[in-house]
């Protein structure tokens, strides 16, 4: 087995006096700072309501950008100080501690930082090539035109937060993959925040490189965690949990909206969690689509917690 490299090198901690603050997460498209928006999501940072997989505000690039048409990037200097400004300000008087991500405004934070309030920054940096054939694959853009605006990015991302006399930790995914429990107690030592034992594990689960931070969560802490893995004609199966309680959840089938079966998720599922002190939470559900509700399309399937009414994502590859 490899050794475990480090994964975090936190430059400058944040001042305990600033008690207000706006975490921001910095790094490219593809580089990896999703997985860390949701880790702090998962460890109590608020980023905004009603997020994607991408765990990022998309109000703040609408405020800035519009849709991003050649007018809205000519008028970005006017909405900088009117929409944009109003919106941190919003932020600001609803909560003491917030964060926000979103790489494709990496070239604008010399003009939107100076409305955050007491930035404490995380940058993240993932090898370049593989983040730009990821890039490339997703945009359909040639991989070494991405590998040049990957090298730039990170070299004006790396010279913007070192230069800001801001906190800075900084984070190198691939090592960060490998040494999960570096990464979880470096980001909770940097904002400050205890959390009790199940939410540390849940953020070390969080952390599968393969589906973990495309769980489902709610506006500020995660109550729904997990996945819809397969859909048949027999059967619909996956795995879901709240990591905030120990009792199994709830959950519905619907299709086209109508509720026909409703299970718990209760079936041991220990190959869901790495870490074996969590793998005693059983998590697994089936339903058993009855004999007259066969031959259902699987595009319209839903799975939803009954409590909350959120509903599971289907896995997807990377």
């Amino acid at each position: 087995m490899a050794a475990e490299r480090q994964a975090c090198w936190r430059i400058r901690g944040p001042n305990s006096a600033e008690a207000q603050r706006t975490f921001v997460v910095l790094g490219t498209v593809h580089g990896g700072t999703s997985m860390i928006a949701g880790l702090l999501r998962l460890l109590g940072i608020y980023m905004g309501p009603s997020l994607d997989s991408t765990h990022e505000n998309k109000q703040f690039r609408e405020a800035l950008l519009g849709n991003r048409t050649a007018l809205d990037h000519c008028l970005a200097p006017f909405r900088l100080v009117t929409a944009y400004r109003r919106l941190v300000q919003q932020f600001n008087r609803e909560h003491a501690v917030w964060g926000v991500k979103d790489p494709l405004l990496t070239f604008c934070l010399p003009f939107v930082a100076r409305y955050w309030r007491n930035p404490v920054y995380i940058l993240v940096l993932r090898d370049p090539v593989t983040t730009a054939a990821s890039q490339a694959l997703h945009f359909q853009r040639p991989f070494e035109k991405r590998l040049a605006n990957v090298l730039t990015s990170y070299r004006w991302l790396t010279r913007f937060a070192t230069a800001s006399g801001r906190p800075l930790l900084i984070i190198n995914y691939e090592a960060a993959m490998q040494n999960k429990e570096e990464v979880v107690q470096a980001l909770l030592d940097y904002g400050g925040a205890p959390v009790d034992t199940e939410r540390y594990q849940a953020a070390l689960a969080f952390m599968d490189g393969q589906k973990g931070y495309q769980w489902l969560m709610d506006d500020n802490t995660a109550t729904l965690v997990g996945f819809v893995e397969r859909v048949a004609e027999r059967q619909v199966c996956g795995w879901a949990f709240n990591p905030q309680t120990q009792q199994p959840v709830t959950l519905a089938l619907l299709h086209k909206g109508v509720e026909i079966a409703r299970t718990t998720a209760h079936h041991p599922r220990p190959d869901v969690f790495q870490n074996a002190s969590f793998a005693r939470l059983p998590c697994g559900f089936v339903f058993d689509v009855a004999p007259q509700s066969r031959g259902l399309r699987p595009d319209a399937i839903r799975v939803i917690d009954v409590a909350s009414g959120w509903e599971l994502r289907r896995v997807r590859p990377l």
